[in-house]
């Protein structure tokens, strides 16, 4: 989420002023680690295929709803019916070289539309990987039974007319919303049936979803709703989010309002009712002056991710205005370079924070206390592994490796930075504080690919979502992960953490 040509800065500006204060002291003490710092182990940048089963999720975690895809085409990870027949030997997962260059591909959506460019998170419903429109108001998404690159595998769709149909309030987007040259949307979600684009910047602050039971290309699939009325007119400045099976939420940005909206009200636009929200402002710690990008849910919990250092945590079996349903982490506590996250993932045991400028990966045990507490929490420096190896914006995880998307190499003395495209993937089977559990690969070499924003896993392939390469661009770079496809066996997870 580093400050870049276009609209780039737009979305780095609110994040600048609230981190003004700890930028300035982390530049005076200069890139130096403190004394928390865990010592590593200096390994090689390489991994060698392997075999390894999914990991699980903990059997405490339980799901709010059973969500089930309807439409959305074949899921490739489908079980075949039970004939009565034995069941045949389970296929060994075998996990790819991530430095192999000829397991990666990459495919330009601005072919298939020039508008379709300058994404920020993406979704998979079992068929089709989507990717939510930043700096347009152009939506893309991919068949993933048909080539990658093959302009007919693609499809586009321009929401404009769906947000000009909409009543709404003058607001600093509102222009370029009318322009189709900024679309005001923050991540991707899918619930089962509908794939949603989330709200982001505002007023106006606009959601859509499609109905995937519908056309793609067919305004009749499609609805909008503006939350930016909602909390008194403060529903606006959204910054990602995530569904927990029965509730899509959007997490605050530039604003301390969190939205969420009710998958089973079936009132999606209209007079709203499906949708609430709640002041994170009055959570302890994580008031004014805080804010989030990006969400992950572990089953059980929601988490919102610190743009700042203030992770919050929400309790979904609890009611969401009790204080008693929230927690919070200041994540300087273990050092004090730990702050600036954009997006984070989940592996079914560990909840990791993506580093979008200092290379400060954070962990949290979700199976080991409090959540408030130094104790279930651990960090590593992803320079260790490569210097310039600092800058993500999302993650994805595909049963074994969590992946950190590129984003930008941030120079936090000459406040400047450049698109980037040194890729990092840490092996959940060995040591977090060993260097050699972390690999690296530069997406810079495909096309030259870099600037992403986010990453969705299909079950087989990792994509990484692009958002800006000194210009808004739309080279999706394309990782074979693993065969034979299987999704993690994680909770309302589809493909996405943003």
């Amino acid at each position: 989420m580093g400050a870049r040509a276009g609209n780039a800065s737009a979305r780095a500006a609110t994040r600048w002023l609230v981190l003004g204060g700890t930028l300035l002291t982390a530049t005076l003490l200069g890139a130096c680690e403190f004394i928390y710092d865990v010592p590593v182990q200096v390994g090689s940048d390489a991994s060698v295929a392997d075999t390894a089963v999914d990991r699980k999720v903990p059997a405490d975690v339980t799901k709010k709803k059973d969500s089930t895809s309807t439409d959305a085409g074949a899921d490739r990870d489908a079980r075949a019916p039970d004939t009565g027949a034995p069941e045949a030997a389970v296929e060994a997962t075998v996990y790819h070289l991530f430095a192999n260059s000829a397991l990666w591909s990459t495919f330009d959506t601005a072919v298939v539309n020039p508008n379709a460019i300058g994404f920020t998170g993406g979704t998979f419903d079992g068929r089709y990987v989507y990717l939510a429109p930043y700096a347009t108001t152009v939506t893309a998404r991919y068949d993933t039974t048909a080539s990658f690159t093959s302009n007919g595998s693609w499809g586009a769709f321009d929401v404009k007319p769906l947000l000009d149909a909409l009543p709404r309030d003058a607001g600093p987007d509102a222009a370029l919303v009318d322009a189709g040259t900024n679309a005001p949307f923050y991540g991707c979600a899918f619930d089962g049936r509908y794939v949603y684009l989330l709200p982001g910047n505002g007023p106006p602050a606009f959601a859509a979803r499609f109905d995937t039971k519908g056309t793609f290309t067919s305004g009749a699939s499609w609805e909008a709703y503006d939350l930016a009325p909602l909390a008194g007119g403060n529903a606006y400045g959204f910054g990602g989010g995530t569904f927990d099976g029965q509730y899509v939420y959007v997490v605050p940005n530039s604003t301390s309002i969190l939205a969420r909206f009710d998958t089973t009200s079936g009132t999606f636009s209209g007079s709203g009712t499906g949708w609430s929200t709640f002041d994170t402002n009055t959570l302890p710690d994580a008031g004014s002056g805080n804010s989030f990008t990006g969400a992950v849910f572990d089953g059980r919990y929601v988490y919102l991710v610190p743009s700042s250092s203030i992770a919050a945590r929400y309790d979904t079996h609890g009611p969401i205005s009790s204080a008693s349903s929230w927690s919070t982490f200041d994540t300087t506590t273990l050092n004090f370079n730990a702050y600036s996250f954009s997006g984070g993932a989940f592996d079914g045991k560990y909840l990791y924070l993506v580093p979008n400028q200092n290379g400060i990966v954070m962990r949290y045990d979700t199976t080991a206390g409090d959540f408030s507490s130094p104790t279930p929490w651990a960090f590593f420096n992803t320079t260790k592994v490569r210097p310039l190896a600092k800058g993500y914006f999302g993650a994805a995880f595909d049963g074994r490796y969590v992946y950190f998307v590129p984003d930008v190499d941030f120079n936090l003395y000459f406040y400047t930075s450049v698109p980037d495209g040194l890729a990092v993937r840490y092996d959940t089977t060995l040591s977090f504080f060993n260097a050699a559990a972390w690999t690296t690969f530069d997406t810079g070499t495909l096309a030259n690919a870099a600037g992403f924003s986010g990453a969705v896993f299909d079950g087989e392939y990792l994509y990484f979502v692009p958002y800006n390469n000194a210009s808004n661009d739309g080279i999706v770079a394309r990782f074979d992960a693993k065969t034979p496809p299987s999704m993690p066996k994680l909770p309302d997870f589809h493909g996405s953490f943003f």
